[in-house]
């Protein structure tokens, strides 16, 4: 078991169904311990509001909205992160709201978990392995 930042894109992964739900729900069953900035409640109705736009039941993907909000994830305050994130943002070429993840597993030494293959291959590249794990290699578990 471990602490672990959890990306939207898992929180997603994990309430939607996706290409990588297999896979969040092992990641998220192996955190003891889980946060993320406050920005993944945004991302989280984003991608719900999107969801019921394009066509899906509204009410479900309020009800999954709601589970996501829902999973035991510890909130951060962005502003102490914001300097890290716009620092990684530059350095990796990489949207500043995504480094606001990695900022928060840097500096809680809590590796983030990355359903965002390019954040995962560009921290990889700027040395920082240590801090990230790509949410497919949480082989799934059961049938």
């Amino acid at each position: 078991m471990i602490t672990a930042t959890i990306d939207a894109s898992v929180t997603c992964a994990a309430i939607f169904e996706e290409e990588l739900t297999p896979h969040a729900a092992t990641a998220l069953a192996n955190c003891s311990r889980m946060i993320a900035p406050s920005l993944i409640d945004v991302e989280l109705l984003r991608t719900a509001t999107k969801r019921a736009r394009r066509g899906m039941d509204a009410d479900d993907a309020r009800a999954r909205l709601s589970h996501g909000q829902a999973l035991g994830i510890e909130r951060r305050s962005i502003q102490p992160y914001t300097d890290d994130a716009f620092d990684l943002s530059i350095a990796l070429d990489h949207p500043s709201a995504d480094c606001l993840y990695l900022a928060v597993a840097i500096r809680e030494d809590a590796p983030l978990i990355a359903g965002d293959r390019r954040l995962y291959d560009r921290a990889l590249k700027a040395g920082l392995g240590a801090h990230v794990r790509w949410l497919g290699d949480f082989e799934p578990t059961g049938p």
